[in-house]
């Protein structure tokens, strides 16, 4: 027989009364010897504090701590139910394990029973206690806080009254903020250990409380990419739209304007953006059928643009680049459009005319495109004057007349394509000066201006004399005059030339005939007289 042992039974409190004397946290109301099924036990009825805490690591050591301060071994299972997991109970706790199983397996069926034959208490095995299974969490209501709920094979589980949930060790219980009002949260409210905490649906976020939603910022792929809870993007931002919840704008340039086009490039410019988080501009370059030409980034508010075709329509998109909350971002993209212009002709070149003080010659070199034709502009200063009529495609130089001796002139080559004009050819020369119209020259007869100078000729019948100005010999009158009426032998001298006309008188007639002028001028070196009888 089981000489002696100890029987436990409780009463919850619902506040703390103070603890009892020892290493327990039990607070002792009563004891009773008590004989049960030829067993002796003291039966103690007791109850825990308030804040349900032990005294020591576990409800088991304090139960252990509670028997030894009366000089007696802690009840468990009798002989028949000795298993390894009860064995812990002998080993850990000093448990008794009586001979005649007076108790059985689970003891706190016949614990219950005990108590109430020594207390009269009502008490229900629920509520009454002894060593039965020793894991290594061993606890009153096997250690848990609120419900313990039997399960088949002795097994069971934990779970809490309404407005607690379950803490993750599976036995504590702690109050669940989103059992009233949601916990405060918009959309929704999860608890977690400790804790509570809110979040939103797809495509919102939380705001900065932690409790309210907003909508997602722009984010890149849409709202499948923005955290429900943080709102950051996780795939980044849209064009125009910076920082990791996407809800800063980046303006995009403004001012795009181009300059300086040629048949190979052009500039491109555009006004400093006023954001904070400048890192660059790129400037991408590209043909309307889409064929990129030039992509660049700088850090200048132009780029010079070259290596393009001539006559080419291209189109320039600039974007400002940012780097803002540690994400890179772009703003939306600003365009514009040019066209290259025709390529221009080369080597303008100046060459000799017969008349070189009112004419000036020139060629050039065409370029290596389709050529639909030529203007041609001069003058003294700039070049104002167009040459009429214009050079057709397959022409390949141009002669000026009419222009001023001595006097330099601006020409202007431009070439005309399919679709543009190039920019000008220019070159300058200057027409000679006319020496024959300073006294002819110092000539007697003729007057030429001839490339680099000028030289003098003498009329029919007279010869150039050794200072190659001066004419000399006889003619007969009538060789020179045409007129009917014209007799031979006679003589003249030359008074005066010019361009325009001669002036001379007779000096002697044969047959005493006096000869004279009608007019005293002649024109492209012809003579007219008539007989005075």
């Amino acid at each position: 027989m089981f000489d002696s042992g100890l029987l436990f039974t409780l009463v919850l409190a619902s506040s703390c009364v103070g603890l009892g004397q020892g290493n327990h946290a039990f607070e002792v109301l009563r004891t009773a010897n008590q004989q049960f099924r030829g067993a002796n036990f003291l039966a103690i009825n007791a109850k825990l504090p308030a804040d349900g805490l032990s005294a020591t690591s576990n409800w088991c050591r304090d139960y252990q701590n509670l028997c030894a301060e009366f000089g007696l071994r802690p009840t468990g299972c009798g002989e028949r139910g000795l298993t390894s997991i009860r064995l812990r109970c002998m080993i850990d706790y000093n448990s008794n394990r009586y001979i005649n199983n007076a108790l059985d397996c689970n003891p706190a069926v016949g614990v219950a029973e005990v108590a109430n034959l020594a207390f009269s208490a009502g008490a229900t095995w629920s509520r009454s206690f002894g060593f039965f299974i020793c894991g290594t969490n061993c606890k009153h209501n096997s250690g848990c806080a609120q419900i313990r709920n039997n399960l088949p094979g002795g097994d069971y589980n934990c779970s809490c009254r309404p407005g607690f949930v379950l803490m993750e060790d599976g036995h504590g219980c702690e109050e669940d903020e989103c059992a009233a009002n949601n916990g405060g949260c918009a959309h929704n409210c999860a608890k977690v250990p400790g804790t509570y905490i809110c979040s939103c649906r797809p495509g919102f976020a939380l705001t900065e409380d932690g409790h309210g939603c907003e909508e997602c910022g722009h984010c890149q792929g849409g709202d499948v990419n923005c955290d429900p809870v943080s709102g950051a993007c996780s795939a980044g931002c849209q064009d125009g739209w910076k920082t990791q919840i996407c809800k800063e704008s980046v303006d995009p340039p403004v001012n795009l304007n181009v300059t300086d086009i040629t048949d190979e490039g052009f500039k491109v410019t555009w006004s400093p953006s006023p954001d904070p988080d400048l890192q660059a501009y790129r400037v991408v370059v590209s043909e309307w059928n889409i064929t990129t030409a030039v992509n660049q980034t700088t850090d200048q508010t132009w780029l010079q643009v070259v290596g393009l075709a001539p006559e080419t329509d291209y189109i320039m998109r600039v974007t400002v680049l940012v780097l803002s909350d540690g994400r890179r971002s772009q703003s939306n993209v600003t365009t514009t459009e040019a066209t290259t212009i025709m390529s221009s002709s080369t080597d303008l070149e100046f060459v000799n005319v017969t008349d070189t003080t009112s004419k000036l010659r020139f060629t050039w070199v065409p370029p290596d495109t389709v050529v639909t034709g030529y203007r041609i502009m001069y003058g003294q200063e700039e070049a104002t004057e167009q040459l009429i009529p214009s050079q057709g495609p397959g022409e390949r130089s141009a002669l000026l007349e009419g222009l001023q001796p001595d006097t330099m002139y601006k020409v202007e080559i431009i070439t005309i394509g399919v679709r543009q004009e190039s920019l000008p050819l220019i070159g300058r020369n200057a027409t000679e000066p006319d020496e024959c119209a300073t006294v002819n020259g110092r000539c007697d007869h003729m007057c030429s201006n001839i490339p680099g100078g000028y030289r003098c000729q003498c009329l029919q019948g007279f010869k150039l004399m050794a200072d190659a100005h001066g004419c000399g010999g006889k003619t007969s009158c009538c060789s020179l005059l045409h007129s009917d009426k014209c007799y031979t032998q006679c003589e003249y001298a030359i008074i005066s030339y010019s361009i325009h006309h001669l002036q001379f008188m007779i000096y002697q007639a044969d047959y005493s005939h006096n000869w004279h002028l009608e007019g005293n001028y002649l024109d492209q070196i012809t003579l007219f007289c008539m007989a005075v009888m």
